[in-house]
């Protein structure tokens, strides 16, 4: 058969495994390993341990804890079991971090003239053709999202990955994405979201430091696609490869789910993930004269599409709104443009091409 694949692992003692057969069979067969290697180190040795969740189950893997063995021996002996297809380490994803942030703004008057990206796009025509993303879930898939906040409405508490136990926002950066792409719009409230009459499914993988672990994150892709959400933001992003994210998307994908993702803030052509991957639509930062990329944008294969990304007006925590910068806010943009054309009843292909039909030649 083919090659088993080890890839390079990270520092994390967790490693993901993907089996090619029964799971609960290879995870034992993992257990028994990891016991044995363990009794052979002697002493209070602590042996690794297998598991699963519904949504990685969805997508053939295995999460390893290494325990006391040295992860790139277990991962070689893993390797080599019976119903193991590869082993790669579970590596850390960070938020795409913005590159400026604005004092915040405190007002409740209507923002939305400061929201210089409405214009750019033309989104009143839209939204006066009754074109708002009614009926459309937008899975905001980073650190969870303040749905207390008197500008968002959540469809539900959603799900979290990092175990904190709750979807609530400690970082704030999911919350300023969640408004870009879904504000409540005509509310005499703050600002407005692109599709203003979406709902947003607060999805956490990232946590109070703006860290996941690849299985997080491959984890909420594929809640967030069982719950039928048809837009999904990665505003995320690492410079590894690491195939769990590309399974994932692809499984989204299959769904019928389109899936917006921050192209990075590095002022690089190299490739960065999950964004360069199929299942995602790259985005990448515009200035305000909405045709130049910014000087920070990742540009080359990380970049499908460019969108507004350079100071933009949005929910925030503590405060209620704030401005910031990076191609974390230009990916909710298109998450929002997307939520208009599948609520608009446009087919998920046929949405996908208009907008890169349409979209406007980066000059710089």
């Amino acid at each position: 058969g083919p090659a088993r694949r080890v890839a390079s692992l990270p520092e994390a003692p967790r490693l993901l495994v993907k089996a090619s057969g029964d799971l609960t069979a290879t995870a034992k067969r993992i257990a028994q390993r990891g016991a044995e290697m363990a009794l052979a180190v002697g002493g209070d040795t602590v042996a690794p341990t297998a598991s699963t969740s519904v949504e990685l189950s969805r997508l053939g893997y295995l999460v390893v804890d290494t325990g006391d063995i040295d992860a790139t021996r277990l991962a070689g002996e893993l390797a080599a079991l019976p119903g193991v297809a590869g082993v790669s380490g579970d590596g850390l994803v960070r938020l795409v971090e913005p590159m400026a942030e604005v004092a915040p703004r405190l007002a409740l008057d209507p923002l939305v003239g400061s929201q210089w990206f409405h214009a750019k796009l033309g989104d009143d025509a839209a939204w006066n053709a009754g074109l708002m993303g009614k009926g459309v879930v937008i899975a905001v898939i980073d650190t969870g999202v303040a749905c207390g906040h008197p500008d968002l409405r959540c469809v539900n508490t959603g799900k979290d990955f990092t175990g904190s136990g709750s979807t609530a926002d400690g970082y704030g950066h999911g919350t300023h994405v969640a408004g870009i792409a879904a504000a409540a719009g005509g509310n005499g409230v703050g600002g407005s979201g692109v599709a203003p009459a979406a709902m947003v499914l607060p999805v956490r993988v990232l946590d109070s430091r703006g860290s996941g672990y690849d299985s997080w994150i491959a984890s909420g892709i594929v809640y967030a696609a069982d719950q039928g959400a048809k837009v999904l933001n990665l505003s995320l992003g690492s410079d590894t490869p690491d195939s769990i994210l590309d399974d994932a998307l692809n499984y989204a994908v299959g769904k019928g789910a389109l899936i917006a993702c921050a192209a990075g803030n590095d002022g690089s052509a190299a490739p960065s993930y999950p964004n360069t991957y199929a299942g995602c639509i790259g985005v990448a930062a515009t200035r305000k004269d909405g045709e130049t990329g910014t000087a920070w944008t990742n540009t080359g294969v990380n970049a499908d599409v460019g969108a507004p990304g350079d100071s933009i007006m949005s929910t925030c925590i503590p405060s209620k709104y704030c401005q910031q910068s990076g191609t974390s806010m230009a990916s909710p943009v298109i998450a929002g443009v997307l939520a208009l054309a599948v609520g608009a009843g446009i087919p998920r292909d046929a949405a996908l091409a208009m907008m890169l039909q349409t979209g406007v030649p980066l000059t710089g």
